[in-house]
């Protein structure tokens, strides 16, 4: 609202500095108007004593001042006119646009628009293609989520039948009391023994182990043999004791 008020203080100091600019050149117009025609008297005074005195032809006519001054006026109240109408003109269209700028603007404009939708419609149809891959993805996730916990399932009851089957046979194994001889791997004759010595300590299932193969052959394996004779040392010294 003030920049607006502002505007419009501007505008009217314009306009009256024009009016006054306007009076005074008039005033000034009518001054040498004035001197001009005084002059043209002064003229036709000459030329009417030269006349006098050496007379022309008779077709020779002077023309009349007040005719000349009645056509002056006319001139400047046309010329006042002209001027207060471009004055008039200025103030009610200095901020409008030239039909040719307007024209081009409107032209930029529906090519805008039109290129606006263009790409509209190719973004909401890309949007639609991603929604679409995106629902196959979760699906996709949600199969596969499901797959793998059916498979870590059946790992896991897998791997518990056959910790039971392996202990299962491990405890047959010990207690047996006629064992066959058979070998058993590092891992198996560690599980072996931490069946038969569940109290016993990691430290000491190692020692046994390393007491073990140093009985064996071979290190990579041991004979269930010096299983069953750890087996039945530690049961005679429980029953001793």
């Amino acid at each position: 609202m003030a920049m607006r008020e502002k505007d419009r203080t501007m505008q009217a100091v314009v306009e009256r500095l024009q009016c006054e600019l306007s009076n005074q050149y008039l005033q000034y117009r009518e001054e040498r108007d004035a001197r001009k025609l005084l002059i043209w008297h002064l003229s036709d005074l000459t030329r009417a004593s030269v006349k006098e005195e050496h007379p022309a032809g008779e077709n020779t006519e002077a023309k009349d001042p007040l005719e000349l001054q009645l056509a002056l006026r006319v001139c400047r109240e046309d010329l006042t006119k002209a001027q207060e109408e471009l004055s008039k003109m200025k103030a009610e269209y200095w901020d409008v646009v030239p039909r040719r700028n307007w024209d081009n603007l409107e032209q930029t404009h529906k090519q805008t628009l039109l290129q606006l939708k263009t790409l509209q419609d190719d973004f909401d149809q890309l949007k639609s293609e991603y929604d679409t891959l995106l629902e196959l993805h979760k699906r996709g996730s949600m199969q596969s989520d499901t797959h793998d916990s059916t498979t870590v399932q059946i790992d896991a009851t897998v791997s518990q039948g056959q910790s039971k089957i392996q202990s299962s046979q491990l405890k047959e194994l010990i207690n047996s009391n006629t064992p066959e001889s058979r070998t058993l791997t590092i891992q198996e004759f560690r599980a072996a023994l931490r069946t038969a010595f569940p109290l016993k300590s990691d430290e000491e299932i190692d020692e046994l182990v390393s007491s073990a193969q140093s009985e064996s052959d071979r290190s990579d394996i041991i004979s269930s043999q010096i299983l069953h004779s750890l087996v039945r040392t530690s049961r005679g010294f429980t029953i001793s004791v």
